[in-house]
């Protein structure tokens, strides 16, 4: 391909800005439509104009223009046409290439929280086993802090009772799990609905279990049951759904990294949620609030709304 003369200093100086806003626009993430817009002089416009390939400039009647950088053959060809800014090209590129794929992680995790619905209003059995899944997870990530008089009292060190407690998530999310639905869901049917979430086949679980003694001895230290019963079912189902959700997004790599997508599948995340509750918004700090007032010291360690960040 010839290259058109640049037109001096004048064009170069317009070039590099107009590729600082671009990476600027690039990292920030603002929405295409408003990015990338610099000021230029009617002079400088009419060299750009020149020295562009066709359909690689854009302008505006208030003095602004932009370089177009609609996909990755327009960077090529720009990077062509422009060797010494090069190494901007490389970066628009490599960004290019880095928000396709985030873009790509989102429409993955948006398919996976679509299936989930539909897995829980399939059944209650089926919404069961994703509830027990979310709460497993959750009560697993936190961990259990318990008042240590009570950790004392039923014969636990704090060594034991750290290892005793781990080992207890299963059973306290079934318990959960079969509170709030009705049903007691099992670990294989839990796996298997997992695996059938988009992309989710691929993923491994280990539950690891207590000895029957010690989980009934962990359940007196939290007052599971009483706890289990306190918690409003819709509370209680919105928690394990979310998470059981979360578990499939973190399993199959489908977070995104842009903070704003971020956000907005959090949103859609909590109103699914509030959907499947029925009820409009779940009071979630309210329960953990009236937990706590209630003999639950230890709720806002271990309950937690899974936020994606």
């Amino acid at each position: 391909m010839s290259k058109p003369p640049r037109g001096g200093d004048l064009t170069t100086e317009a070039i590099a800005r107009l590729l600082a806003s671009a990476i600027e626009s690039a990292d920030s993430g603002v929405a295409s439509a408003q990015s990338g817009w610099t000021a230029l002089t009617s002079e400088e416009l009419a060299k750009l104009r020149r020295v562009l390939p066709q359909g690689t400039l854009e302008s505006r009647s208030d003095g602004t223009a932009r370089i177009v950088i609609g996909g990755v053959s327009a960077i090529f060809q720009l990077r062509e046409v422009l060797p010494e800014f090069g190494h901007q090209f490389e970066y628009l590129l490599d960004s290019k290439t880095q928000t396709s794929r985030d873009i790509a992680r989102g429409e993955d995790a948006s398919k996976i929280l679509t299936s989930a619905v539909r897995q829980a209003k399939r059944s209650v059995a089926s919404l069961a086993h994703l509830v027990f899944l979310g709460w497993w997870r959750m009560i697993e990530s936190n961990g259990i802090e318990a008042p240590l008089n009570r950790v004392l009292a039923e014969g636990f060190s704090p060594k034991s009772w750290t290892q005793a407690s781990a080992r207890s998530a299963t059973g306290l999310g079934l318990s959960v799990a079969q509170t709030a639905t009705g049903v007691l869901p099992t670990e294989a049917g839990a796996l298997r609905q997992l695996g059938e979430l988009p992309g989710c086949d691929k993923i491994s679980l280990s539950f690891e279990h207590s000895q029957e003694p010690d989980l009934i001895r962990v359940k007196r230290v939290l007052e599971w049951e009483r706890f289990a019963n306190e918690v409003p079912k819709e509370v209680a189902v919105a928690i394990g759904f979310g998470w059981s959700v979360r578990l499939a997004w973190d399993g199959s790599g489908s977070i995104p990294l842009d903070t704003r997508r971020c956000s907005d599948l959090s949103n859609r995340l909590d109103g699914s949620l509030a959907e499947l509750a029925k009820s409009g918004e779940i009071q979630f700090e309210t329960t953990v609030k009236q937990l706590e007032s209630n003999g639950f010291p230890w709720a806002t360690s271990i309950v937690t709304w899974p936020h994606i960040t």
